[in-house]
């Protein structure tokens, strides 16, 4: 997929994601698609790392919330390169 192609795809998909949020906000969904719902994120989920190459820093931060809602925990396994551990 060539940039032009991604950035439109893009923007269409952001463009949906505001309109479906206006609308839950404003309790007009009485017609929920939820076929059309579930492809949408069937598509994000899909393309996740090709979408969050391509938006600004504010888009990923909410990309991310989507993704991982109570946050992304992880530990570290081994010492990072130069930091030492106690010896007894």
């Amino acid at each position: 997929m060539d940039d032009d192609t991604y950035q439109a795809k893009n923007s269409e998909i952001e463009a949906a994601i505001v309109m479906l949020q206006a609308r839950i906000h404003e309790g007009e969904i009485d017609g929920f698609d939820i076929e059309g719902v579930l492809n949408l994120a069937e598509y994000l989920f899909q393309n996740a790392a090709i979408l969050w190459q391509g938006v600004n820093p504010d888009a990923k931060r909410r990309f991310q919330k989507v993704l991982f809602p109570d946050g992304l925990e992880y530990a570290r396994v081994t010492p990072a390169l130069g930091e030492h551990t106690a010896s007894t």
